[in-house]
């Protein structure tokens, strides 16, 4: 029982400390989006990956043009553009194939508007 107990208080703390961070404007989880890497001396702080984020810049210049996102995935397989996927687990074996559902994804986040967002499920 008192195992259980300590496990539930552990708990309850690190939901209470991550609550406060995120009330506080700080992301929340420990990976910055495919576009953004970690500040060296604030790890609280995201700044723009240069390459990334000229990748993502793209995609958002071809949804304006009117491209749908597997039509832009493939552009972008063709052309050659790692995915992100790639960098974040060393996955070789097929580093330029896009799929539309993460140029979708990549389209929806509001984090690419410069908001923080935290407690979303």
């Amino acid at each position: 029982i008192m195992n259980e107990w300590y496990i539930h208080d552990s708990s309850r703390k690190v939901t209470t400390v991550l609550r406060a961070r995120g009330m506080k404007g700080k992301h929340t989880t420990n990976n910055a989006i495919y576009g953004y890497q970690k500040s060296e001396e604030d790890k609280n702080q995201w700044i723009i990956d240069e390459e990334a984020s000229e990748v993502v810049r793209r995609i958002y210049r071809m949804s304006l043009e009117g491209k749908e996102p597997y039509e832009i995935a493939r552009i972008l397989s063709e052309g050659q553009i790692e995915r992100p996927s790639c960098r974040s687990n060393n996955n070789t074996a097929t580093p330029y194939v896009w799929r539309g559902a993460t140029v979708r994804d990549i389209l929806s986040k509001p984090e690419y508007m410069g908001h923080t967002v935290n407690f979303r499920s």
